[in-house]
């Protein structure tokens, strides 16, 4: 396993620990925690730029003049508004810091660093399922659930009384992405078993746990998402070139959703009748799943019109911000598009979405591409997941789902790689 590959480990562990240390062990000084996969991030963009064979790659220059770009806008904004320095800080570390990462891990990744982030999310999962069980079944006042902290209002439910799980995590939200990407983890796990040597026990004990996870999920991301996933894996066999291979993986989706769904009635319908509950109380409220989710476009629409010329500045819309200048959250929009545009201004929050829409849009492409010359889904399979959060997600706003963000499309452009043997990606 190489350096770089070890420390991304590290990097991905530091995710359920982070919520670990916060919720259960930091007591008042659990915000600090937030950064603890920040040291490990700068450890690997050290190691890459310290190899010896490190060529000047196109991503690098672009990278400088919107990293530059950025720090230039954010310096004017706080300026202006007298914004605190926790915003501009909070602010470039989402927009900025994390983004190469996705390229470095796409570029050094090996295949024995995939093995042991297959293998270690298979092992993670099952006591991280076992948690989720407990949390579901205790009452928000569990100390299982509220952690260290007396706040019980604020603790996301099913409905009053079932609470949505937060795993390890710090929010339902992060578990929920968790457990999406183990539906892809888990399919690559599968296609590649004897590649990997991962024993038979642990991919059933695994499959178990992700279904686990998925029924006591208690929220809508996880159902969408397995979908999207489900979807790119059928796309991986119908876009190799052998439609057999497709048609066998669609039957193949259709066997494991009905037997989901047979576990979710049967083993926990108490989960089952909640989520039913959830979701007819939320379409009298917000109107269909389709259409809350395609009102975030609306949004962001929204907030070109209304969202000063340069934003309300880099970071200001961040919740700890927030609290720090005694507002509520999500004062700038709950969803990512209307987020970034208030805090960038319509010019440079428009260039952001942009550059991420376009970025989903080549990757897609380019996994589709390496499928069709190698026929390895793996890539594709991972862009079920990686995609959605890089075209759609919070990653902006929430701390944890930044992480999973950058880290998976790194491993989606790896995974090209690696399909395509001693090829190289040099962008």
């Amino acid at each position: 396993m190489s350096r770089i590959g070890g420390f991304f480990v590290i990097f991905y562990l530091l995710l359920p620990a982070e919520g670990i240390i916060r919720k259960w062990m930091a007591g008042d000084a659990e915000k600090i925690f937030g950064f603890i996969r920040d040291p490990v991030l700068v450890m690997i963009y050290l190691l890459y730029f310290l190899r010896r064979r490190v060529k000047q790659r196109l991503w690098i220059n672009v990278y400088i003049i919107f990293a530059l770009v950025f720090s230039i806008l954010a310096l004017l904004q706080t300026t202006y508004y007298g914004l605190p320095l926790i915003a501009p800080v909070l602010g470039l570390r989402a927009y900025v810091l994390y983004v190469p990462l996705a390229f470095i891990l796409g570029e050094v990744l090996q295949e024995a660093d995939v093995r042991r982030f297959v293998v270690v999310s298979l092992y993670i999962s099952i006591p991280i399922a076992l948690l989720v069980v407990v949390q579901f079944f205790s009452p928000p006042s569990s100390p299982i659930n509220k952690g260290t902290s007396d706040d019980v209002e604020s603790i996301f439910v099913v409905i009053a009384g079932i609470v949505r799980p937060y795993g390890p995590f710090t929010f339902a939200q992060a578990q929920n992405t968790f457990a999406a990407m183990m539906v892809a983890v888990l399919i690559i796990a599968w296609e590649e078993r004897q590649r990997y040597s991962i024993p038979p026990i642990l991919l059933v004990l695994a499959g178990l746990a992700v279904m686990t996870m998925g029924a006591l999920s208690g929220g809508r991301t996880f159902f969408g998402s397995a979908l999207l996933v489900g979807g790119a894996y059928v796309l991986a066999g119908l876009s190799s070139g052998r439609w057999r291979s497709g048609i066998a993986r669609l039957g193949s989706i259709v066997i494991l959703g009905v037997t989901f769904l047979v576990v979710f009635v049967a083993v926990f319908p108490t989960s089952f009748e909640a989520m039913l509950e959830r979701q007819a109380e939320a379409e009298a409220v917000e109107g269909s799943t389709v259409g809350r989710a395609l009102g975030a476009f609306t949004e962001g629409a929204e907030a070109l019109t209304t969202a000063p010329m340069f934003g309300y500045g880099m970071g200001a819309g961040n919740n700890g911000v927030q609290q720090f200048l005694g507002k509520q959250g999500l004062e700038f929009g709950e969803t990512e598009g209307a987020h970034m545009i208030n805090e960038l201004g319509p010019i440079f929050g428009a260039l952001a979405l942009f550059v991420r829409v376009a970025m989903t849009l080549w990757i897609g492409w380019f996994c589709i591409r390496v499928n069709r010359a190698t026929q390895d889904g793996a890539a594709l399979i991972m862009f079920g997941f990686s995609g959605y959060l890089l075209f759609y997600a919070q990653v902006s706003l929430q701390n944890q789902l930044l992480s999973f963000c950058w880290m998976s499309v790194g491993l989606t452009l790896a995974l090209c790689r690696l399909a395509r043997g001693s090829a190289r990606i040099v962008i």
